[in-house]
């Protein structure tokens, strides 16, 4: 359905907190084609939701929301509602895609759960420990009220135990870097954590001259960093360069990230990013990316836009997964306004002809 005008109608939803690099070239492009566009804040009120005209609406593109950790959960929250809003209109009969699938933005949202997925589906993964955080107010009756204390246990035990000296501490839900630091040994039983400083592109250092003080560091932080699913990644620390090997309907581009200051392949924190030429992409580097690609339930695979995130470990000479993004901008792709044209295709196409999306969650797959 699309109209009264026959066009077809593209909701752009965002959280209200800016557009994202690539949005402004996309509606452009939509429009350029006929189709008409509407954007609206979600995270005002309940009026936004209502005021929509549901019955037109053909696509709903959420690359537009922000899930980052901050608010995950409104994020969440407006995500059943916009479902809500489209399981009403198919007992109408009037069927509405979603840009990427519910059941991807999930599986995508949290990377405890999809890296175990894949590394148990044959995918080399960077060295990862899962760290639980479990706080009091959810806490077993059973378990001990120190939980805490045992994911303290966990980090410093892996790092003892690693020969390597730099790591990453993460939550598993996370966007923008919040919530990440670095930890280093510095030779001497004490330790660096850097935090990285969004503002001036860097990184904040606190030595700490023991194993205790690093103690009393991560009780404050495992107490109070935002974790949605109560885990924690810990790395080792990479020190090459990142490669994005960014999936457009299924055909694979890369892009090579350096890192700044902040060492985080951002450009928030001062990181650049070049495409790589076709002909100059290393064969184990595509290899590897389409055995990721097609270890992939069906339908993440799906989505429009995927984005796999890649290191080479010089010392086993291979590529190792870093990470995976889909649910957001696609700017790594769409950096230049031209390209927009061919995303704004893709949304057209699923305007009646994609394949059925909607936003009820996916049976294949539940987060932990």
């Amino acid at each position: 359905m699309a109209n009264t005008a026959g066009q077809p109608v593209i909701l752009i939803p965002s959280m209200g907190d800016g557009d994202m690099p690539d949005t402004p070239h996309v509606c452009a492009a939509l429009r350029d084609r006929g189709a008409t566009v509407l954007q609206a804040d979600l995270s005002q009120n309940g009026n936004t939701f209502r005021g929509l005209p549901w019955h037109e609406i053909d696509v709903v593109d959420l690359r537009n929301m922000r899930g980052s950790l901050t608010n995950f959960y409104t994020y969440q929250s407006l995500l059943e509602r916009i479902g809500d809003r489209i399981a009403d209109q198919s007992q109408n009969g009037h069927r509405i895609v979603t840009i990427p699938d519910r059941g991807a933005i999930d599986w995508i949202a949290y990377k405890a759960e999809y890296l175990t997925y894949l590394q148990d589906h044959g995918i080399d993964i960077v060295p990862t420990e899962v760290v639980r955080r479990h706080s009091q107010t959810n806490r077993p009756s059973t378990q001990p009220l120190d939980r805490i204390g045992a994911s303290i246990d966990e980090t410093i035990t892996y790092m003892a135990g690693s020969d390597k000296g730099r790591f990453v501490l993460k939550p598993s839900v996370s966007a923008l870097a919040k919530g990440l630091i670095f930890m280093e040994k510095d030779g001497h039983g004490g330790f660096i954590v850097d935090t990285p400083n969004e503002e001036q592109a860097d990184l904040e250092h606190l030595p700490l001259p023991d194993e205790k003080a690093l103690r009393g560091f991560l009780s404050i932080h495992f107490n109070t960093v935002a974790a949605p699913d109560d885990a924690l990644l810990l790395q080792d620390y990479m020190e090459n360069l990142e490669t994005s090997c960014v999936f457009v309907h299924g055909t694979p581009h890369y892009v090579e990230r350096s890192c700044g200051a902040a060492q985080i392949a951002h450009e928030r924190y001062g990181g650049t990013n070049s495409v790589i030429a076709p002909d100059a992409v290393d064969p184990r580097l595509a290899a590897f990316a389409q055995r990721v690609h097609a270890a992939l339930p069906d339908y993440v695979q799906r989505s429009p836009y995927l984005r796999i995130d890649v290191m080479w470990d010089v010392d086993s000479e291979r590529y190792l997964l870093a990470e995976i993004e889909g649910a957001g901008a696609a700017r790594l792709w769409l950096a230049e306004a031209s390209r927009a044209g061919d995303y704004a295709d893709i949304l057209l196409q699923h305007a009646g002809h994609g394949p059925t999306q909607t936003l009820e969650r996916a049976h294949e797959w539940e987060p932990g």
